[in-house]
């Protein structure tokens, strides 16, 4: 008897949390209260009789606010398990300038993880789907969402991927699923099958378009084979190559009056390099050679016919220069602890002459297609602080800052355009925070940046 809190989001204060007139705490399975009162701020905002949750995440999950274009909402699920390895969750949503929503979830894992999945299906009768948007936007009361998911491992060298999203208009996401659309506002759907070899990979794909109010480029289907860097022999060269093939269609947005266009094309890229040093200096020249093969072009491309097919030869050459710097603020015991600051500054140039096909002679399905002349000058520095775990060097911070200069800039164009950076924090094993972006040197503003906060294997921002 009595009353008993329990403060929610690890807020350590006591006018923010639950309070409840009783309270049951099973070790190690589950919580049970009863008549629950809701305070923010010192003020009781919300009242529930009942409320449970199992350790498992079984029991039933309350989230309660006020949006400006959702008014008042109140979103329940009930999560529950039905076998050891089927998971189940019923959601009843209700928001007072939308209306009543309904979904149901279910999941799937192996009790070894070799495989998992998932389907996620979501239903609303929306009463007000012109919200905060234009009138002229065409988007019907019936609003919903169907996603299908799985990843299954066969072997240690063979996944399986599976991702199927179909949508009722391109709003939805953004309006009821506002965190997955900030992380893909167009969703993809595929199926890949990748099988890794000790020096190779390879991957066969499906892409198609299921939801045709999107521009896409569909891969029906599309192969890939990968050789990462790998030295020949006992020679002092090293050689690494990307390939594919596949048949692909550009499709435009339902309404849009642009020309849809396919082709069936293949691409390899093969390139060798070789390492030397000198005094501090690595030096890495590298050659470089690329083939790609177009069914059809465009009107008066490749051999002058009409559509006709056409072949572009890319070449390049480049050179990467770098050495590094080390500091050590303490020392290492046994295996673990210890701290050093890495500094390594390198520069990259990379030069590839005129093709002999301009890529507004060929069509445009993704930037293989947009490769043409270049004369690229890379600049940066790296910076590590690095500890020692186990025996190994772990990186707690990883800085990569650079400009690149691009010698073929127009007349109103600036050489150094911008300054780049992507930054990766780890203050533990689990837990990632990345930042990356790209400041504008001539505005003198930050033009980009995106924050990614990683815990285990679940994006949380």
């Amino acid at each position: 008897s009595g009353f008993r809190s329990i403060t929610l989001f690890c807020i350590a204060t006591a006018s923010n949390g639950l309070e409840a007139a009783q309270a049951t705490l099973v070790k190690d399975q589950s919580v049970t209260v009863k008549h629950v009162f809701f305070h923010l701020a010192g003020i009781p905002l919300f009242y529930f009789p009942y409320w449970h949750r199992s350790m498992e995440g079984d029991g039933m999950g309350l989230v309660p606010g006020y949006s400006s274009s959702m008014g008042a909402y109140l979103l329940t699920s009930l999560s529950y398990g039905m076998t050891d390895t089927l998971r189940g969750t019923t959601h009843l949503d209700y928001r007072t300038r939308r209306g009543l929503a309904l979904g149901q979830d279910l999941d799937w894992a192996a009790t070894n993880r070799q495989w998992s999945g998932g389907v996620k299906l979501y239903s609303a009768s929306d009463m007000d789907p012109l919200a905060n948007r234009s009138p002229s936007v065409d988007v019907d009361e019936r609003r919903f969402r169907m996603l299908l998911f799985h990843d299954e491992t066969f072997d240690r060298d063979t996944r399986l991927l599976l991702r199927v999203h179909y949508l009722s208009d391109p709003y939805v996401l953004d309006d009821f699923f506002r965190s997955e659309y900030r992380l893909e506002p167009q969703p993809d759907n595929f199926i890949s099958l990748t099988h890794r070899g000790d020096n190779y990979s390879a991957s066969l794909a499906f892409r198609p378009r299921l939801n045709n109010f999107y521009d896409a480029v569909t891969r029906l289907p599309e192969g890939q084979l990968e050789f990462p860097l790998q030295q020949l022999g006992e020679l002092p060269l090293y050689y690494e190559s990307q390939s594919s093939a596949g048949y692909l269609e550009r499709l435009r947005p339902s309404g849009n009056t642009n020309a849809s266009y396919s082709a069936f094309r293949a691409d390899t890229r093969q390139l060798l390099s070789t390492s030397r040093r000198v005094g501090v200096l690595n030096i890495v020249p590298r050659i470089a050679a690329r083939e790609t093969y177009y069914s059809a072009t465009p009107s008066g491309a490749g051999d002058g016919a009409s559509g006709g097919s056409a072949a572009r030869t890319l070449l390049e050459a480049g050179v990467q220069m770098s050495f590094k710097m080390f500091k050590v603020y303490s020392e290492a015991e046994d295996a673990g602890g210890g701290l050093r600051h890495v500094a390594e500054p390198y520069a990259n140039y990379t030069y590839i002459p005129e093709p002999n096909i301009r890529t507004n002679d060929l069509y445009r399905f993704d930037s293989i297609d947009a490769l043409g002349r270049q004369s690229l000058l890379r600049l940066g520095v790296r910076n590590k602080l690095q500890t020692k775990k186990e025996g190994r060097p772990f990186d707690l911070v990883d800085l990569d800052t650079w400009v690149e200069g691009n010698f073929n800039a127009g007349e109103n164009e600036s050489t150094f355009g911008f300054l780049y950076w992507d930054t990766r924090l780890r203050p533990w094993n689990s837990v990632s925070i990345d930042c990356d972006g790209k400041f504008s040197l001539s505005d003198g503003a930050a033009e980009e940046a995106n924050l990614r906060l990683t815990a285990g294997d679940s994006l949380l921002v």
